[in-house]
């Protein structure tokens, strides 16, 4: 009833109608104001079915860098964080320095990997994919980084997930197979102690991610270590995550390597990750999340399987078989699966953090209470 009018009047300019600065059916809460770039406020809604809420506003604040975040709920100038890109130190920090806060560590969905640009011609190599997995230690990443708490990431559906498939091919930190699959692959040593690919180029990648998040710029430098001693320079070109997630990778322009993250919910299919239909280019208006541009006839035929199956048991075998096939091919490289990590203050009672699909703290805050 809000938006129908104007989008049969002209669909593509729907994105700067203002439902979407002024958003409605907003549950227990009523949109109040958006400050850009400042924080999204919301008041109890009177008529909520279920109970008007007792907590009687609530102030969303934009807060890019985790570092600042943590500082601010040491401060206690927040009551609760939740998309908030920390790390367990950052958590343990928080427990340590205000204990006023609850720390909740919930298992969750959530992918985090590096995105492989399959049109650039040495990535397209799936031997330079693999050399690059095993190139990587990311057992040693989440010990080093997470106290060794997050499951590290085989393929692209966690642990917790009734489809996942514990049984797909591994990639053990193993630099000499790296080697290996590089020399296979054509390249060969360069004075300077960097490959060079068949035409003589230097063989530096770039990799991407969100700028200002603390966890992410530490993999970054871990892996460009590992890289190097293998033969590869790796540059790193962190940006915002409005410019990176808002423009580079929906348009598939980071030329090599996107560190970055997926949630997925007990009902994603992956279709719009994975299909090659999914592939953002300017013909499709740079719809789909098939970032990576990962084009297999086998792995489209399982994608439109998995979204007309309706026999859960039939579906997970065929999401099984995806993940093998995922991890042969290797289009991005699983790092971890991250837990939900978020806080509030301890005197808020009925919080109950699920992990699961887009739902963090809020999706029952109408039971909060002091």
């Amino acid at each position: 009833h809000v938006l129908e009018r104007d989008y049969l009047r002209d669909p593509t300019r729907m994105q700067a109608h203002p439902y979407f600065r002024a958003p409605v059916a907003n549950g227990p809460y009523r949109f109040v104001e958006w400050a850009p770039g400042s924080h999204i406020a919301l008041e109890a809604y009177e008529r909520w079915p279920l109970g008007v809420p007792k907590v009687r506003r609530l102030i969303f604040r934009f807060i890019l860098d985790s570092t600042v975040l943590v500082a601010n709920q040491i401060a206690g100038t927040v009551d609760a964080t939740e998309i908030n890109n920390f790390g367990i130190e950052q958590m343990v920090e928080i427990e340590r320095r205000n204990p006023r806060v609850a720390t909740h560590y919930t298992e969750a969905l959530i992918w985090e990997r590096i995105d492989f640009n399959l049109d650039n011609e040495w990535l397209r190599d799936k031997r330079v994919r693999q050399a690059l997995a095993y190139a990587i230690d990311r057992e040693g990443i989440v010990r080093t980084l997470f106290q060794g708490r997050y499951p590290l990431a085989h393929t692209w559906l966690a642990p917790r997930h009734p489809a996942s498939n514990p049984h797909v091919r591994r990639y053990a930190y193993n630099p000499a197979r790296a080697r290996q699959l590089l020399a296979e692959a054509g390249f060969t040593p360069g004075p300077d102690g960097v490959l060079r690919d068949p035409a003589g180029r230097r063989v530096e990648l770039t990799i991407m991610s969100t700028a200002g998040v603390a966890v992410r710029e530490q993999i970054e430098e871990i892996i460009q270590e590992q890289l190097r001693a293998v033969g590869i320079a790796l540059r790193i070109d962190n940006r915002p995550a409005s410019v990176l997630l808002g423009q580079i990778t929906v348009r598939r322009q980071f030329p090599h390597l996107a560190l970055c993250s997926t949630l997925f919910s007990l009902e994603s299919t992956g279709f719009e990750g994975f299909h090659s239909s999914q592939i953002p280019s300017e013909q499709n208006n740079w719809e789909g999340n098939n970032r990576v541009g990962w084009r297999n006839a086998e792995n489209d035929r399982l994608m439109e399987q998995i979204i007309n199956e309706l026999d859960e048991a039939r579906r997970n075998a065929l999401f099984q078989r995806h993940q093998e096939l995922f991890a042969e091919e290797l289009p991005s490289l699983p790092l971890y699966f991250r837990l939900s990590l978020t806080t509030m203050r301890r005197d808020v009672r009925n919080v109950k953090p699920t992990g699961l699909g887009s739902y963090y703290l809020p999706w029952n805050s109408w039971q909060w209470e002091f």
